[in-house]
């Protein structure tokens, strides 16, 4: 049998189809790290680096230069987005291409970027599943800092705070970072799930944002974990395989989230992360906070876990609607069984 479900908050559909999973496959993959390579996020290599932006301890935040750092924020040294970006397209005038304009982009300078990377420990650690306490709380606060810091910038309009962690989810540092992007612009997609995230209909007080959460307690069979402040379970249309999705319960932006909050927050992450990698077997995933706009901050957010497989194709990219070979059902149980057994 197969389903095809409807995901509300992104407006996509997604085909659960267990039998893709007896597929014979001919193909191997495997990925190899290059030999020689002295991993330039280590402690002792800040040489190597761009200046830090900021070096964190626990007990010495915001610090510009800090040799007994835990977590450094780094400019990227390889932006998608650097002090060159300008606007271009068919419907801009000439003049307008080359740089942004007042009232839509404001220019930015060299010293203010728009791409940063987040070192989460001056240990060689290949996934946030190996950070200690220290390194975990440290780097969450460091997250919440630095999105507060771009979120008031006049020119900024969105930020992007994710983790590749292996490989196949886009990688090519194998030491554990977070990256941040703060962008000039914010996408439709972004507006679009927030809008869908806070419609209401005549006959009830909950958004449909309120209303997914309440459901899926009340059905139960895809939660992993509830706590007072959040819902940790694999989505009813999830598009990936084994997703895990962390939502909080209250209407808090993470931008504001007090400590306590915050490294309930990274706990979870670190805790379902892991079992991600002992029931899969390591796999490559990216850890990604799904946002709002800086200018409506109080809008809803929540974090996904997202394992990656190779699993997009043909269908895929012609549709937008998903195939999961996993039903988000069977995940949560294997899920929950590795919590039992730990």
């Amino acid at each position: 049998m197969s389903d095809l479900r409807y995901d509300p908050i992104f407006g996509q559909w997604a085909v659960i189809a267990e039998k893709r999973n007896s597929r014979p496959v001919e193909f191997q993959q495997f990925s190899q790290r290059r030999a020689g390579i002295d991993c330039p996020f280590c402690k002792g290599n800040e040489s190597v680096t761009p200046p830090a932006i900021e070096e964190w301890s626990a007990s010495r935040p915001h610090q510009e230069e800090n040799p007994d750092w835990t977590v450094r924020i780094l400019p990227n040294k390889f932006p998608a987005l650097d002090e060159s970006l300008s606007v271009v397209g068919p419907d801009l005038p000439d003049q307008q291409a080359a740089s942004f304009t007042s009232g839509k982009l404001a220019t930015q300078s060299p010293a203010m970027p728009y791409q940063e990377v987040i070192v989460l420990s001056p240990r060689h650690v290949v996934s946030l599943s190996g950070l200690n306490d220290e390194e975990l709380s440290t780097s969450f606060a460091v997250l919440q800092a630095r999105l507060n810091f771009h979120k008031k910038r006049s020119d900024i309009a969105h930020v992007c705070l994710f983790m590749n962690c292996r490989p196949l989810a886009g990688a090519s540092i194998e030491h554990s970072h977070f990256q941040l992007i703060a962008s000039p612009i914010c996408t439709q997609q972004v507006y679009d799930r927030i809008a869908r995230m806070r419609q209401t209909s005549a006959d009830q007080a909950e958004t449909v944002w309120q209303n997914r959460l309440a459901w899926e307690a009340r059905q139960g069979e895809r939660i992993l974990c509830e706590t007072a402040r959040f819902l940790v379970f694999c989505p009813f249309a999830s598009r990936h395989s084994n997703q895990i999705r962390i939502a909080p319960k209250s209407d808090l932006p993470f931008a504001e989230l007090a400590a306590s909050s915050r490294n309930e927050l990274a706990q979870l992450c670190r805790q379902w992360i892991d079992g991600i990698e002992r029931c899969l077997d390591d796999p490559a995933y990216n850890l990604i906070f799904h946002l709002p706009p800086c200018h409506d901050m109080n809008a809803p957010w929540f974090v996904d876990l997202v394992p990656r497989f190779p699993q997009s194709a043909g269908f895929e990219l012609a549709t937008e609607c998903w195939v999961n070979p996993v039903a988000p059902e069977t995940a949560a149980e294997q899920f929950r069984n590795f919590a039992k057994s730990r």
